[in-house]
């Protein structure tokens, strides 16, 4: 293997940053935007299985 190859993978595993535990309030803002994403997709389900010129005759 390269040196320097080498040396780049031991620099980005050593310089990675630690993983940290979500807090409250990213929580409550993951669960606020999945909800009203969720109830988008609902609304535009339902606008295009309910538009009449979709229906058959």
């Amino acid at each position: 293997m390269d040196v320097n190859l080498k040396r780049k993978i031991q620099y980005l595993l050593r310089s990675r940053k630690p993983i940290t535990m979500i807090d409250d309030q990213d929580l409550g803002f993951i669960a606020n935007f999945l909800g009203i994403f969720i109830f988008a997709l609902v609304i535009a389900y339902h606008y295009v299985t309910a538009d009449p010129k979709y229906e058959g005759n």
